[in-house]
């Protein structure tokens, strides 16, 4: 059981990774700014806007983790949490 847990953790971090450094595949447009991105400002609002949508899926995934797992499930997800952090 903990192993399955941490496995599934571990692809919801390949995931934020994944959508991090490649960009979203959300139904959200990215603003204007991230075509160009010449002016710090630009960079920062456009990656303020992917680190949002990645959160976004980190988030809806969380939640569809945990509501596949029992309480035992629960406890080792909050657990592999503690020792991530």
């Amino acid at each position: 059981m903990k192993g399955t847990v941490l496995k599934r953790l571990m692809g919801v971090i390949a995931a934020l990774v994944y959508l991090t450094a490649v960009g979203s595949a959300l139904a959200d447009s990215p603003p204007p700014e991230c075509a160009s991105q010449a002016t710090t400002v630009e960079m920062l609002t456009c990656s303020d806007w992917h680190r949002t949508q990645a959160d976004a899926l980190l988030n809806q995934t969380y939640a569809e983790l945990r509501a596949d797992l029992d309480e035992t499930g629960k406890t080792l997800l909050l657990d592999a949490q503690r020792a991530w952090i």
